[in-house]
């Protein structure tokens, strides 16, 4: 009998210190300074984001364009201010993930095939599983004809 109850009041205790680490996560998320931009698209975790049906990679590429934390020059710059922020693809002053996704006009090709209609980003960044593949897709094709371009750059 002293077993089971003190199974019970460890039970209890597990509970209220899970919970209590919950409440604190949920409270530095909504006060972080950081990430602010996508707030407005996830207030708070999901377990049930789209993003966690995805491929690990696929996972991987879609975290980094929410976070703004992809390999593109206005990141790299930030990192190492010796690394030119340009975008290689069309001379524009900073590689931000929006230039990369919505408005080099050397991707329109790609956007056209994989994103929505009217790509932003939220119906990009955080619309359904199909969506967020088709994303992906979109950035290795786009990362690839940007590096290509970066690369002929260097050896001018």
């Amino acid at each position: 009998m002293v077993n089971d109850m003190s199974f019970c009041v460890l039970c209890k205790m597990l509970k209220i210190i899970k919970s209590n680490i919950q409440i604190e996560w949920m409270s530095g998320w909504a006060q972080d300074k950081t990430g602010r931009k996508f707030v407005p698209y996830m207030p708070k975790p999901n377990k049930k984001d789209p993003l966690n049906r995805l491929e690990r990679k696929e996972q991987s590429i879609i975290f980094r364009l929410r976070t703004q934390h992809a390999p593109l020059n206005h990141h790299l710059n930030r990192l190492n201010p010796m690394h030119e922020p340009l975008y290689p693809l069309c001379d524009y002053a900073y590689e931000t993930v929006e230039h990369f996704l919505f408005e080099c006009p050397n991707l329109q090709d790609l956007r056209k095939e994989l994103l929505p209609l009217i790509p932003d980003i939220n119906n990009t960044l955080f619309g359904d599983v199909s969506q967020l593949e088709q994303t992906s897709k979109y950035y290795n094709m786009a990362h690839r004809r940007r590096a290509k371009a970066q690369t002929q750059a260097v050896w001018q």
